[in-house]
C-alpha cells in the first residue's frame, strides 16, 4: 500500500512539472518570437542602428529594474498567481499593438511603449517561475530538472530566430503578435492545472529564492545592452568574424577566472556531494 502511495506521489509532481514547463516553454518562445521578430522590423523599416539600440533597452532595461522588485514578491506573494497575472498582461498589451498596427497605426513610440510593458511585466515573472520550480520537484531531481530547463531555454535562444524569421517573412509583423497572445495563454491555462506545492531546495532559503533569482535577472537583462553598447561600434569598425573571436576570448577568460577561484570551486563542489547523496538516499529508499 505504501509503495503504491509512493508511486502516486511521483506520478503526480511528474505531471505537474511536465505541464509547468511545457506551458511556461510555450510562452517563452512566443515572447522570443516577439523579441525577434521586432528587431528585424525595425531595422526593415528604418535602418536605423539608434532605432534598433532603443528597441533592445526597451526590451531589456525595465525587465531588470523591475527584477529587484518581481525578486520580492516572489518570496511574499503567490508565485503562482505573479506569473498568471504578469502573463495575461503581457498578452493583453501585445494585443492592443496588434490591433492598433492591424486598423493602420503603427508608431515607432507604441512599438516602443509596448516592448517596455512587456519587460517590466517579464521582470514579474521571471523570478516568479524560477522560484516556483523548486516548489513542483523534489529536492533529490532538483539538479536535474534544473539541468533540463536550462537545455529547452538553450534551444529555444536556438530554435526562436528561424521560426521568428520565418513568421515575420511570410506574414508580417502583426502574425508575430498573434502568436504571442496565443502562447501566453496556452501557458496561463497550463499553469492553471498545477497546483502550488511536495518541497523546498536546499541551496537558497524558500524565503529568500525569489530575490536571488530576481538578482539572476537583472544580470541576464543588462547584460545584453550593455554588450551592445561595447561591441556595436565595434563591429562598425572591425570585422564581424573578429569581434566575435575577441567575445568569445573573453568569455572563456571569464570561465576559467571563475573556476580558478576558490570561492568559485567550493559551491561546485558542495553541488556534487549533495547530488550523490540524493542519490544514496533513493537507493536507500
Amino acid at each position: 500500500m505504501s509503495e503504491q502511495k509512493s508511486e502516486q506521489k511521483s506520478d503526480r509532481w511528474k505531471r505537474n512539472l511536465l505541464v509547468f514547463l511545457g506551458g511556461q516553454t510555450v510562452s517563452s518562445l512566443g515572447s522570443m518570437i516577439v523579441g525577434y521578430a521586432v528587431m528585424w522590423h525595425l531595422t526593415v523599416e528604418t535602418g536605423s542602428a539608434a532605432v534598433l539600440t532603443l528597441s533592445v533597452a526597451a526590451g531589456m532595461l525595465p525587465q531588470a529594474v523591475v527584477s529587484v522588485f518581481g525578486g520580492v514578491w516572489a518570496d511574499r506573494h503567490s508565485r503562482k498567481l505573479l506569473i498568471i497575472g504578469a502573463d495575461s498582461t503581457i498578452a493583453v498589451a501585445t494585443l492592443v499593438l496588434a490591433l492598433l498596427m492591424l486598423s493602420g497605426v503603427g508608431d515607432l513610440w507604441m512599438i516602443f511603449v509596448a516592448m517596455a510593458v512587456r519587460s517590466a511585466l517579464a521582470g514579474i515573472q521571471g523570478p516568479a517561475v524560477n522560484a516556483m520550480l523548486p516548489q513542483i520537484v523534489p529536492a533529490e531531481h532538483l539538479m536535474r530538472v534544473n539541468g533540463v530547463q536550462q537545455t529547452i531555454q538553450s534551444g529555444m535562444m536556438l530554435f526562436a530566430p528561424a521560426v521568428a524569421a520565418a513568421v515575420y517573412a511570410s506574414t508580417g509583423i502583426v502574425a508575430v503578435f498573434f502568436i504571442d497572445v496565443v502562447t501566453a495563454v496556452a501557458g496561463v491555462l497550463l499553469l492553471l492545472l498545477v497546483p502550488a506545492a511536495t518541497v523546498l531546495q536546499e541551496q537558497v532559503e524558500d524565503a529568500m529564492r525569489g530575490r536571488v533569482f530576481g538578482f539572476y535577472g537583472i544580470v541576464m537583462s543588462v547584460s545584453m545592452p550593455v554588450s551592445m553598447i561595447v561591441f556595436g561600434p565595434l563591429a562598425d569598425r572591425f570585422a564581424v568574424e573578429s569581434v566575435m573571436v575577441l567575445a568569445g576570448v573573453l568569455l572563456l577568460g571569464c570561465l576559467v577566472g571563475m573556476l580558478a577561484l576558490g570561492a568559485a570551486r567550493r559551491p561546485l563542489a558542495t553541488v556534487g556531494e549533495n547530488d550523490d547523496r540524493d542519490e544514496l538516499l533513493v537507493s536507500r529508499g
